[in-house]
């Protein structure tokens, strides 16, 4: 008699897969860091920081370079609520920036520039898919209506809408690009 069969390792634990590495601090401002996003490439942050007095988008490139203010002025650039204020588009090649524009998401390009008005009106965020052809966006509008369109925003359709006072937030795509998962519920009093 012949038995074939297969080991299956078990999964390692939280513990072992950091045991050998090797952390090192991004930034050592005063005052306040957060909402960071890194670039598909892995190469830059861009993140919220009151270093500076009011909150600003900053950008850096990972192990060389200055630290960039994105948003150089006297406004404070948080995104009231919870919801983020910087990320990457698909490519790495443009960062966007909730608010910047007139109250609007605008876009840049990572290297500088005049931003410009990114998506529809009160759109908060831009998640790209996986492969970069398409990206989903909600929007302030009552229930935060979830969008999915085109690459740069174009022909844009509604996907899911809640009910007023429901909110739909913190959007990601399975690694597939077949799946759109996002926080769904009220808001906090």
């Amino acid at each position: 008699m012949r038995i074939t069969g297969m080991l299956i390792p078990s999964s390692p634990s939280i513990e072992s897969r950091f045991m050998n590495a090797t952390f090192t601090p991004f930034t050592n401002f005063p005052g306040s860091e957060f909402d960071a996003a890194l670039s598909p490439d892995g190469r830059f942050v861009s993140f919220m920081s009151d270093q500076s007095g009011p909150f600003h988008a900053w950008l850096k490139q990972v192990g060389t370079g200055p630290f960039v203010d994105l948003t150089p002025g006297p406004e404070d650039r948080r995104n009231p609520g919870p919801n983020r204020n910087v990320g990457f588009s698909a490519d790495g090649s443009e960062i966007w920036i909730n608010g910047i524009v007139d109250g609007r998401l605008g876009i840049m390009p990572l290297t500088g520039g005049t931003p410009r008005v990114f998506l529809m009106e009160r759109a908060i965020n831009a998640v790209w898919s996986p492969d970069g052809t398409r990206l989903a966006c909600f929007t302030a509008a009552p229930g935060d209506p979830l969008y999915i369109a085109d690459r740069i925003g174009n022909d844009a359709r509604q996907l899911v809408v809640g009910k007023p006072g429901e909110h739909n937030h913190f959007l990601a795509w399975s690694p597939d690009g077949e799946w759109i998962y996002y926080a769904h519920g009220l808001q906090p009093v």
